[in-house]
């Protein structure tokens, strides 16, 4: 079919806006009879022209349906350089490098999982991370693989960590073993310098004291004995005279005499005798047991008399005059030595016959 150049022009015109109106397929009709055209055929090739002209309409609106944004999906304009919903660029050259990302962080997501290098996966992967969240922010899958590899950075760091204790201790068991003996030796030689309640005597006060609390005297007299033993008797006498006490307290007297006379603290050769002597020789003239009081300590010649005015007070206080002067008489021996010497100026004071008138006279002895 011979379509003539005049006839085409005009359908060119008629199709500017995409369609062909019923008036204006009339006027084309009469312009092709006319010009000598077959009817038939003119009608048949406006048609034909009309179809084209949608399929390519068509094919132009699928392309740019086809054109997603790769970074959120969203369909993007033709011509755009940008994606209308989340902003990203969207050229070859944005993808390329959106691409380059996402297999960077992959890459080092695949070597924190792996366990190598970690401090160069770690650097690597925050120049990564601080890259897409400059230039990438508003891409949901970069933000959900940054996620991910924060959470395998911090899993890999516990994992690090357990390896750097694992490999520290492989690398210096031993010197560990070493540090940890030399440490046991040292804290040996130590308690074997310091001081304890066999040498010390605070720290055997303190464990008598606490054995006495505890009712545990046989313990309390270990101590003692321990530090009497290492130390002497006489730098043991504030811890036995404690444990005298103790005795004394419960009302044994005859175990604080036993401990006392044991630890010297009662001794002839004892001139100045301590408190607890004269309290255990109080308690013995208490009791009437005045031959063993007067053992208990060595005594002058002054300190014999009180002695002997001790008893006699004891005795007329019970009732026991008739006993006073008979005992008076048995303990003159104690000065009988000074009437050896009757011109010696001692005799007039401590001569039996004086001591004698004198311990009358207060016991009120005719």
């Amino acid at each position: 079919m011979a379509i003539l150049k005049e006839f085409e022009e005009l359908l060119k015109v008629a199709l500017t806006d995409g369609i062909i109106t019923p008036a204006e397929r009339q006027v084309l009709l009469k312009k092709a009879v006319s010009l000598g055209m077959d009817i038939d055929e003119a009608d048949m090739y406006i048609s034909a022209e009309i179809q084209k002209l949608e399929m390519q309409l068509e094919a132009t609106k699928k392309q740019e349906l086809g054109r997603l944004c790769p970074s959120c999906g969203t369909s993007i304009p033709q011509l755009a350089s940008k994606c209308p919903a989340c902003g990203e660029p969207v050229t070859a050259e944005a993808s390329k490098e959106l691409k380059a990302v996402l297999n960077n962080l992959e890459s080092a997501l695949v070597l924190l999982k792996s366990g190598k290098d970690v401090d160069k996966s770690r650097a690597e992967v925050e120049r990564y991370i601080r890259e897409a969240k400059l230039y990438h922010d508003n891409n949901a899958k970069i933000n959900m693989l940054v996620d991910e590899v924060k959470q395998e950075m911090v899993k890999a760091d516990k994992q690090q960590q357990k390896r750097n204790i694992i490999n520290f201790f492989k690398k210096s068991w031993k010197w560990i073993l070493i540090v940890v003996a030399v440490i046991s030796v040292l804290m040996l030689i130590m308690r074997a310098c310091a001081p304890t309640a066999a040498d010390d005597i605070e720290l055997c006060l303190k464990a008598v004291n606490e054995s006495i609390k505890d009712g545990d005297m046989a313990e309390a007299e270990s101590y003692v004995a321990a530090f009497a033993d290492n130390k002497g008797y006489g730098p043991a006498e504030k811890a036995t005279v404690v444990l005298i006490e103790a005795y004394i307290e419960q009302g044994n007297l005859e175990k604080a005499i036993s401990v006392a006379s044991a630890y010297r603290v009662i001794s002839e050769y004892t001139f100045n005798p301590s408190a607890v002597v004269f309290k255990i020789r109080d308690l013995l003239i208490e009791k009437g047991e005045y031959d063993k009081a007067e053992k208990i300590v060595y005594l002058s010649n002054d300190t014999y008399y009180e002695f002997l005015c001790k008893c006699i007070d004891d005795m007329k206080s019970k009732g026991n005059d008739a006993k006073v002067k008979s005992f008076i008489n048995r303990k003159l021996s104690f000065y009988q030595d000074y009437d050896k010497n009757p011109q010696n100026s001692s005799y007039k004071v401590w001569g039996t016959k004086a001591v004698k008138k004198r311990l009358y006279e207060y016991a009120e002895i005719n």
